[in-house]
């Protein structure tokens, strides 16, 4: 019984030592477990706390593009703003400009010759009065459209020749079209006849065979008594100052010219260049 009893004793102790060793066995896995699971956890930490630094970086970074974008759209608004400004003092300059072109136009077309007739004096004397002036007048010289027409071709071709153009010379056809559209520009000053037709119709009524013609007029007030220099300087003056006029009299196509004028019984004189590129017969 005795043996048994140490036996069993010894049975006992066996099983408590090895139910130490086992449990010491699970403690030191559990530890080691728990070590790597720590481990583990600290690397997803770190992971996790380095892509939350990126992510506060990258929107950091965006806030920056943002400010700078915001910041470029201002200065778009301001160039914008400016540009706006200046297109609108350009219109308003343009207004400016077309408006005094029409008045400039108004006063200058680009059409042709005709001849001077009657006087200011005539119009508004009694006819008794008329026929006493116009028979002193008969006495006097008298400049007549022919002799506006030879002074007004040598300064348009001196005025050709200081810009290097060729000289143009008289056309008989040039010049009776030229009288006639004068005339007519008595009665409608524009580019167009008082019967609706252009200008060249002209040349189309005599049977004559154009190819290209041009055509400038003018008209002006005040000149009844100025001398025939200071009619046609001033004619002149306002074709060179019209980029229209001014082209057509030192367009080097054109080859002859006819000039003419006219006066209206209010004293306005009508003066007219026609141009051709061919001498027409």
């Amino acid at each position: 019984m005795k043996n048994l009893g140490r036996i069993i004793s010894s049975l006992i102790i066996a099983i408590l030592v090895i139910s130490v060793i086992v449990q010491s066995s699970l403690l030191k896995k559990e530890k080691a477990y728990s070590a790597a699971m720590a481990a583990e956890y600290e690397s997803d930490i770190d992971s996790l706390s380095a892509s939350v630094t990126a992510a506060r970086k990258e929107l950091s970074d965006a806030n920056i593009s943002l400010t700078e974008y915001k910041a470029e759209i201002e200065l778009l608004k301001t160039d914008l703003e400016t540009y706006e400004e200046t297109v609108s003092a350009l219109n308003t300059e343009l207004a400016s400009k077309t408006a005094a072109l029409a008045a400039k136009e108004n006063a200058s077309l680009s059409i042709k010759d005709a001849k001077i007739p009657l006087s200011k004096e005539a119009a508004n004397s009694a006819p008794g009065e008329t026929a006493k002036k116009e028979e002193q007048k008969a006495k006097e010289p008298i400049i007549t459209a022919g002799e506006y027409a030879t002074l007004m071709l040598t300064k348009i071709n001196e005025y050709r020749a200081a810009n290097g153009v060729a000289p143009l010379s008289f056309n008989n056809v040039c010049l009776d079209v030229a009288d006639k559209r004068a005339a007519e520009c008595g009665t409608l000053f524009s580019h167009s006849r008082p019967n609706g037709e252009k200008y060249y119709s002209l040349y189309d009524e005599g049977g004559y065979d154009i190819i290209s013609v041009g055509e400038n007029c003018s008209r002006s007030c005040g000149y009844e008594n100025d001398d025939a220099n200071t009619v046609i300087d001033g004619i002149m003056e306002g074709y060179k100052n019209s980029p229209g006029h001014n082209e057509n009299m030192l367009n080097p196509k054109w080859k002859y010219v006819g000039f003419g004028f006219f006066r209206a019984e209010d004293g306005t004189i009508y003066g007219t260049q026609e141009f051709s590129s061919t001498n027409i017969k």
